[in-house]
C-alpha cells in the first residue's frame, strides 16, 4: 500500500489533509524560529496517529537539532549537499528518522542509502521505467514527489508501487481524489 504525504503551510491545510494523508509535512526555515514554532504549531494540531515531517535545509547540525529539539517531529526531511557521514551522525544524534531529499540521480541514491531511513527523491513527473530503476537501487523505503502531477500520476503508482509519494497541498487540491486514494488502497 502505498502511503501518501502531503505539504502543507498551514493548519486549515493540515485539517483538509488528515482525511487522506498518512503524513503532514511542513517546510521549515531552519534560521527562522517563528517558522519552526509555526510548524510545531500544525504539528501539534494533528490527531495522534498521523507521522510529521519538517522538511528543511540545514547548513549545521545544530540548525537540524533546534528543529527537532523545538517541533518535535517524528521526522527531518533533509535537503541540500551534506555528505552522507552528516546524516549518519545526524541520525545517531536525534530521536526521530532521518529522511534524505534527492533529484533522481541513480549515483546520488546509491551514495546515500545506507545513510539514513528513507529517501525522498524528486522527479520533473511521474516517470514509471524511472521510478521503477530509482526505487530498485535502495532497500530503504522510497518517497517520490513530482514537480508537475498529471493524469500519469495514476499510472506510475500501478506501476511503481511505491512506500509513498508526497504532494502539496495545492498538486493534492489538484488531483481527482477518489481515483489517486483508489490507486493509495491495497
Amino acid at each position: 500500500m502505498t502511503k501518501l504525504k502531503v505539504t502543507v503551510s498551514s493548519k486549515e491545510e493540515a485539517r483538509q489533509a488528515v482525511p487522506f494523508a498518512s503524513a503532514i509535512g511542513v517546510s521549515v526555515d531552519v534560521n527562522s524560529r517563528e517558522s519552526i514554532l509555526a510548524a510545531k504549531e500544525i504539528f501539534a494540531s494533528l490527531p495522534v496517529f498521523v507521522y510529521t515531517v519538517a522538511e528543511i535545509e540545514p547548513s549545521f547540525a545544530a540548525q537540524a537539532m533546534r528543529v527537532y529539539e523545538l517541533a518535535m517531529p517524528h521526522a527531518l526531511e533533509i535537503s541540500g549537499s551534506e555528505k552522507p557521514e552528516y546524516l549518519k551522525t545526524l541520525r545517531s544524534r536525534l530521536g526521530c528518522h532521518v529522511i534524505k531529499s534527492l533529484e533522481g540521480n541513480p549515483e546520488e541514491v546509491e551514495r546515500y542509502a545506507q545513510a539514513c531511513d528513507a529517501l525522498s527523491i524528486k522527479l520533473a513527473k511521474p516517470e514509471a521505467e524511472l521510478g521503477l530503476a530509482l526505487k530498485n537501487l535502495s532497500r530503504k523505503p522510497v518517497i517520490f514527489s513530482f514537480m508537475d502531477v498529471d493524469s500519469s500520476l495514476e499510472d506510475f503508482l500501478a506501476e511503481v508501487k511505491p512506500f509513498a509519494i508526497s504532494l502539496s497541498f495545492e498538486q493534492l487540491a489538484g488531483q481527482r481524489i477518489n481515483s489517486l486514494l483508489a490507486k493509495l488502497s491495497p
